[in-house]
């Protein structure tokens, strides 16, 4: 009787453990866009009017926090939306919110240029040379 006690608190304690990591691995697994905040922060458009580029930062994480800036291009009759940026995350540069980021449309050709700083405390980045799915050149510069 004792040795079946002992295999049911077993059991129990297995279960209960179970759910709580279905719980923890739900509640992690959930869109972390819920909870971010989103803010645009600038659009450029190119100078012969094909083109939008639209910096944004998104933020999040609570007490420690974190943030990061993004560039997106988009022709110009297919607007930045936000809430297509929230699920296909088409960005072509990133960076940590630390960092000053400007762009500048190129005058002849479709190029766009970015320049962002790097401080003491070092930056995460994500680059790309084009922009996805249309004929735009990116050029970074750090400073």
């Amino acid at each position: 009787m004792e040795n079946r006690t002992l295999h049911f608190k077993v059991r129990l304690a297995s279960c209960l453990g179970a759910a709580a990591v279905c719980t923890l691995l739900f509640s992690c697994a959930k869109n972390s866009n819920d909870s971010s905040d989103w803010q645009v922060i600038s659009t450029l458009r190119s100078p012969n009017g094909d083109y939008d580029a639209t910096i944004y930062t998104v933020s999040g994480g609570g007490a420690a926090g974190w943030c990061e800036q993004r560039m997106e291009i988009h022709s110009s009759n297919n607007p930045f939306n936000m809430e297509r940026a929230k699920k296909e995350a088409d960005f072509c540069f990133s960076a940590s919110c630390g960092s000053k980021v400007e762009m500048y449309w190129e005058s002849n050709s479709p190029a766009l240029q970015i320049k962002y700083t790097i401080g003491a405390e070092g930056i995460s980045t994500y680059q790309r040379r084009m922009a996805p799915n249309l004929p735009v050149r990116i050029d970074y510069i750090a400073q």
